[in-house]
């Protein structure tokens, strides 16, 4: 039950902190936290965040201490092995 918008203000909040939190992260270049979440909450901050190419979502922690850490990706990380040309 949705009583006068609170889930569409709620979710509108929610992007807002995440949106927030996520440029804190890329600014200072460490992870951002975010505590004790509902599961329902977490979900709404990880699609927010999902086509943002410069961080990462991941919850961590268990039960009821469970929070969701923003991790910002660094510009010139290298993925893989290197090949040595020859």
């Amino acid at each position: 039950m949705d009583i006068e918008g609170y889930m569409e203000t709620r979710k509108a909040n929610l992007k807002h902190l995440a949106y927030k939190m996520a440029d804190k992260a890329k600014k200072t270049g460490r992870p951002a936290t975010i505590n004790q979440m509902s599961a329902q909450d977490r979900r709404i901050v990880h699609l927010a965040l999902k086509d943002d190419q410069n961080v990462r979502t991941q919850s961590m922690g268990d039960g009821y201490y469970r929070r969701l850490v923003i991790f910002p990706k660094k510009k010139n990380a290298f993925r893989g092995k290197r090949r040595s040309r020859r």
